[in-house]
């Protein structure tokens, strides 16, 4: 995940993950200018090796959620959907 959920010129300092139906995770993009934004969910569903569905939230460094002050309209919590599919022998 750290190598390629964050936007192009973020980095992710923090991943936890606990992978599994059930399982949280927590992690920290970090942007160019240095500004950390935090993020937490559950997984709800795993297809391997097909799909990932998990909630998403913004959070404090302890995976607490919290409303993101550049953007307070943004949902609270929302249901991510990641699909995998081959493409020239790799994902």
């Amino acid at each position: 995940m750290k190598h390629w959920w964050e936007p192009k010129g973020f980095t992710a300092p923090v991943c936890k993950i606990d992978l599994c139906v059930g399982g949280k995770f927590l992690y920290c993009m970090r942007s160019p200018d240095g500004k950390d934004y935090w993020n937490t969910g559950v997984y709800r569903e795993i297809v391997e090796p097909k799909r990932i569905v998990s909630t998403d939230t913004f959070a404090d460094e302890e995976g607490n959620p919290v409303r993101h002050p550049d953007w307070p309209d943004w949902p609270q919590e929302m249901l991510v959907t990641v699909t995998f599919a081959e493409d020239e022998g790799t994902t």
